[in-house]
């Protein structure tokens, strides 16, 4: 079975750990609580979902192609991935911009 390159994994889950570490932070210092709850759910259950549903797929195709393929058919677990993945980098702009306006 295919499957991505091991150095993409890895940037990928470094991406999740600082996104799951700034909302902690934010948690921490008592800013944007129900925004930082929200993102560190989202991070927390996305590589859950996204497991449980690559299990299943097809022959010939890695985790990026198997994604892709089932937003287009709109599978709900695909679409839920995609749009935490987008409020996850929403998240950490608004992080790091915010922290620089205000110094």
């Amino acid at each position: 079975m295919e499957t991505v390159a091991p150095w993409t994994l890895i940037l990928y889950y470094l991406f999740l750990l600082v996104v799951l570490g700034t909302s902690l932070f934010s948690l921490m210092k008592k800013r944007s609580i129900s925004s930082a709850l929200v993102t560190a759910f989202i991070v927390i259950t996305i590589p859950l979902v996204t497991i449980i549903n690559s299990i299943g797929r097809s022959e010939g195709h890695n985790e990026w192609d198997h994604l892709l393929h089932s937003i287009q058919n709109g599978e709900v677990w695909a679409i839920y991935v995609g749009l935490g993945n987008l409020f996850s980098i929403v998240w950490l702009l608004i992080f790091f911009f915010s922290r620089k306006m205000k110094r």
